[in-house]
Parts: C-alpha cells; sequence; structure tokens
C-alpha cells in the first residue's frame, strides 16, 4: 500500500481541480459509496435506507510541524495542527467526504 501524502502535497494537489474537476470528484465519490452501499447484507442496506441519514461533520485535529504551515493553527492542547472536517454517516459509521 503507498504512503499518504504529506497534507502539503494534498492541499497543493487540491488547489489544481476546478469546479468541473471537484464535480467529476464528487460523483465519483457518490459511486464508489453506491458499489460499496450494494456489497453490505440486505437487511443492513434495508436499515439505512429506511431512516433518514445523518452526516456529522467531525473535525479532528492532525498535528503538523514547523511555524510557517500554511492555514494550521494552535488547539487548547498548545498543538499546531490542521483541522479537516470530515462528514460522517452517523448510522453507517462511513467517512463520505
Amino acid at each position: 500500500m503507498p504512503d499518504v501524502p504529506a497534507s502539503t502535497t494534498v492541499i497543493g494537489l487540491g488547489k489544481r481541480f476546478d469546479e468541473q474537476t471537484r464535480a467529476h470528484i464528487e460523483r465519483a465519490n457518490a459511486k464508489l459509496i453506491k458499489a460499496v452501499f450494494t456489497l453490505l447484507p440486505e437487511k443492513r442496506r434495508v436499515d439505512l435506507a429506511a431512516q433518514r441519514p445523518t452526516i456529522d461533520l467531525d473535525p479532528t485535529d492532525t498535528e503538523v510541524y514547523g511555524r510557517m504551515k500554511e492555514g494550521s493553527d494552535f488547539n487548547y492542547q498548545g498543538q499546531r495542527v490542521y483541522r479537516p472536517h470530515p462528514a460522517v454517516w452517523a448510522e453507517a459509521g462511513w467517512v463520505l467526504a
């Protein structure tokens, strides 16, 4: 499995995407979620589809090092961090975006 790139690399690459490309990425993400959803046992799919989904924005701290990290800030523990806000489908326990 390849190493996860540095957050600065991800941010830099993300800035290259225009609105149309981001829309394509969102559609691809939806296709992936649908494909994984179909792999669940039927009862689980029925249970999840029967209720309105709760999407939680769960901020999480990702510690970074260096004083010049653009977009980073200090958390309550005094650590320099980025704070991504993944969208989590609460009932399924899946990170969607």
